[in-house]
C-alpha cells in the first residue's frame, strides 16, 4: 500500500513540475511550424549567455539622421546616436555604418578584447576611438577611462562655441572660456589648431595645446597642434610634454 501511496505522489509531483514548467513559458502569437525543441541544457554547457570574457563595444554618433550598426553579426539602428553591443566575440570584428536604412558611409575592422569595452564616436564623416574600458564579469566598469566618457564636440557645438571663445579680446578671456567647457567636452585636433591660432603669444597656446591633449579623441594626429606653435622653441616643449605622456 505504501509503495502505491508513493508512487501516487511521486506521479503528482512530476505533472506540478510540468505545470510550473509550462507557466514560465511565453506564448506565441504565431502559427509556426513545429519543431523538435532544443535542450536547453545544450546552451547552458555551450555559454550561450555570455561566458564573462565577451567584448563590448558602444558607439556614439553625433550626426543627424537615422544610423545602423553592424558588428560581429549584432545589428542595431535608431535616430538617438546611442548603440550598445554587449557579448560580441574577441579578435577583429567588422564595423559597417549605415546611413538611412541602406546607405553604407562607414566600414572598418575593430580590435576587440576580453572583458573590454571599446569606445567610439563617429561624427558622420570619421570614427575616432575615444578609449577603452576594463570591465568585469558583470560588465561593470573596473578602470575608467582618463577624464571620463565625455562626449565629442561635434562641428555645429563647436562653430558655437568657437564664435563666442575666438569673440573674446584677450587670451586671458579666451582661455578661460575654453577651462569651462573643456571639464565636460572633448574636442578633435583639429579643433584645438583653431583654438591654438587665434591666441596671441606662444606661451599661452602651449598652456592651452597642453590642457586640450586629455580631451583629443584622435591624438595620433596632434602633430598639428604642434605645428601651430610659432616659435621652435615651443613646438619643442610641446613635444616633449606628449613624449612624457
Amino acid at each position: 500500500m505504501k509503495k502505491y501511496l508513493l508512487l501516487a505522489f511521486l506521479g503528482l509531483c512530476s505533472v506540478v513540475y510540468a505545470q510550473d514548467i509550462r507557466i514560465n513559458k511565453f506564448r506565441n502569437e504565431i502559427t509556426v511550424r513545429k519543431r523538435n525543441p532544443t535542450n536547453r541544457e545544450v546552451f547552458r554547457e555551450r555559454g550561450m549567455y555570455g561566458d564573462g570574457r565577451q567584448a563590448q563595444l558602444w558607439l556614439r554618433v553625433f550626426a543627424q539622421g537615422r544610423f545602423r550598426i553592424e558588428v560581429g553579426g549584432q545589428m542595431m539602428e535608431n535616430s538617438t546616436g546611442r548603440y550598445r553591443f554587449f557579448d560580441l566575440n574577441r579578435g577583429i570584428q567588422m564595423l559597417s555604418i549605415y546611413e538611412n536604412g541602406n546607405i553604407l558611409v562607414y566600414r572598418t575592422q575593430v580590435e576587440l578584447t576580453e572583458n573590454t569595452r571599446l569606445l567610439l564616436d563617429f561624427d558622420g564623416y570619421d570614427l575616432y576611438l575615444f578609449g577603452e574600458e576594463n570591465i568585469d564579469d558583470n560588465g561593470i566598469q573596473v578602470f575608467p577611462n582618463i577624464g571620463g566618457y565625455k562626449p565629442m564636440m561635434s562641428n555645429e557645438e563647436f562653430g558655437q562655441f568657437y564664435r563666442s571663445y575666438a569673440g573674446k579680446p584677450f587670451d586671458k578671456d579666451k582661455m578661460e572660456t575654453f577651462y569651462v567647457v573643456q571639464k565636460g567636452m572633448n574636442f578633435t585636433t583639429q579643433q584645438i589648431v583653431q583654438m591654438v591660432k587665434v591666441l596671441s603669444f606662444d606661451d599661452n597656446r602651449l598652456e592651452l595645446a597642453k590642457t586640450a591633449y586629455d580631451n583629443c579623441v584622435d591624438r595620433e594626429n596632434y602633430y598639428k597642434v604642434v605645428d601651430a606653435m610659432t616659435y621652435s622653441s615651443t613646438k619643442e616643449k610641446l613635444r616633449e610634454y606628449i613624449l612624457k605622456r
